[in-house]
């Protein structure tokens, strides 16, 4: 650890088989027809990551070149352009104060920024691999973060030091999750199992199959008290984070979902399988509801995608190897 020193996209949609263990309630009304996006263009490599901060004026876009940019929503302008990774970034998480951006890389890296001021803070150095998976807890002062090996460590932010180191998975970790109460964490790993950790004991309280093979995509809600997960098997499921357990299951098909992201209220999941392919779901999802869908280029490359909502659910974000962020207002 150390401070530094300073085409034709004409493929059709799959339609959305929906298994749910509960009764579905009402569902809010999405547009059908979102209409052409905003373009937020000019950064230097393909976008793999998105993050929004938490005032919603900023969104937060991750390079495969190692690049961050701070896009301002409202002027679609680059206000910062922070770097110091050296590898593509793999996770990109705001702090719930609005204060603290946070990033992880495949240099082995996290880099805490004061991204206002356009400065890195600090750099957290200990994972020997890549580093897929990043969370920040709601009080800003923990980071969890999971490598390619499948070591999960909590760190205090400020002065930075590791506080515990949790092994057992069996795959590299593909998302991870404070709890509500910052007691225990939750993770998804890249041989298909989802796990609840308790951190005072650094053990894990339940594990169980998430998917049938990796996780590829994760997202928390912003209470965290929901998790999805998605897989290589083409699948997304809900999860009730206090009680451990899959409240909802989602068939898209055979894509791999590769980006996912959930809104409070209203309950909505976005989704991206970086082959062309994005939508937004209200949530719990009834059978034969439609899916509002949008088109965005494929990424046959580098198999990154980052999609994100904010304004009340009512805006849709997606990064693309085209090095643009598209914005849909529905």
């Amino acid at each position: 650890m150390r401070q530094p020193d300073n085409q034709k996209w004409e493929q059709s949609m799959p339609k959305p088989e929906v298994a749910t263990t509960s009764q579905p309630g009402p569902a809010p009304h999405l547009a059908r027809d979102p209409g052409e996006p905003r373009r937020l263009t000019g950064a230097s490599a393909s976008l793999r990551r998105l993050a929004v901060s938490p005032c919603e004026r900023f969104l937060a876009s991750g390079a495969v070149n190692g690049e961050i940019r701070l896009w301002e929503i409202e002027t679609g302008q680059c206000r910062r352009i922070l770097t110091g990774h050296t590898s593509p970034v793999e996770a990109l998480a705001f702090g719930d104060l609005g204060i603290r951006l946070a990033s992880a890389s495949r240099d082995g890296t996290i880099r805490i920024w004061s991204y206002r001021m356009g400065r890195c803070t600090y750099v957290l150095q200990g994972h020997p691999f890549p580093i897929p998976a990043l969370a920040i807890s709601a009080d800003g002062e923990r980071i969890a973060s999971g490598d390619r090996d499948g070591t999960i460590k909590t760190w205090r932010i400020h002065p930075p030091k590791v506080q515990s180191i949790l092994k057992g998975s069996k795959g590299g970790i593909a998302g991870l999750a404070f709890t509500p109460d910052g007691t225990g964490l939750s993770s998804a790993d890249c041989s298909g199992s989802f796990t609840k950790w308790d951190l005072r004991t650094k053990q894990p309280e339940h594990t169980c199959e998430a998917h049938h093979g990796p996780v590829t995509a994760w997202a928390a809600s912003a209470d965290r008290q929901k998790i999805a997960t998605g897989g290589q098997d083409g699948t997304v499921r809900i999860w009730d984070v206090l009680q451990c357990r899959c409240v909802q299951t989602i068939h898209l098909g055979k894509r791999p979902v590769l980006a996912l992201t959930l809104n409070d209220e209203p309950s909505l999941l976005g989704m991206a399988d970086g082959r062309g392919h994005a939508q937004v779901l209200p949530l719990p999802h009834q059978a034969g509801r439609e899916p509002l869908a949008v088109k965005v280029p494929p990424d046959r490359k580098d198999g990154g995608a980052g999609a994100v909502l904010f304004g009340s659910g009512r805006c849709f974000a997606v990064a693309g190897p085209d090095r643009a962020v598209r914005i849909w207002q529905f």
